[in-house]
């Protein structure tokens, strides 16, 4: 299985770390005047906490997608209690995220985020079988096989 590595966020610290030991050594060999100091000691304080903020979200997102392909998948058999839905975004965008809540058999609820498309084809009261991933702090929705009504 191939894991995914965190490219994005060791490119962005050896990016920094370059323009800073570029400007460092122009102000050290004198290429630059003394104005360009106080630049440097503005950068660093500025700099760095932007880059490791920047380096922990994706180390967080590799880290969902290693979770994703190492977890082994799950199933249970279970009844959709809840959906809800929440918008996200800022001033210019927006979107909305879906959730569907299952009750496991013994009793468990568990929220999974979903695609509108499963959000409108699954009902409140579903019962069938939850195939699903979790484990290291992540939970995956994979799908849901509604069980057929007797009714029908």
């Amino acid at each position: 299985m191939k894991k995914h590595h965190n490219w994005g966020g060791i490119i962005i610290v050896l990016s920094v770390l370059l323009i800073y030991a570029l400007l460092t050594g122009f102000v050290v060999w004198g290429s630059f005047n003394k104005g360009w100091i106080v630049f440097e000691i503005v950068f660093l304080p500025l700099v760095i906490p932007i880059t490791v903020i920047c380096f922990k979200g994706l180390s967080r997102r590799t880290a969902a997608k290693n979770a994703f392909i190492t977890l082994p998948e799950q199933t249970a058999e279970t009844m959709v209690v809840n959906k809800s839905k929440k918008v996200v975004g800022s001033r210019y965008t927006t979107g909305t995220v879906f959730y569907i809540t299952f009750e496991m058999p013994d009793g468990e609820r568990k929220n999974f985020q979903v695609i509108h498309d499963r959000y409108a084809t699954i009902e409140k009261d579903d019962v069938g079988t939850l195939i699903y991933k979790e484990g290291n702090g992540f939970s995956f929705f994979i799908d849901f096989k509604r069980k057929p009504n007797k009714d029908q």
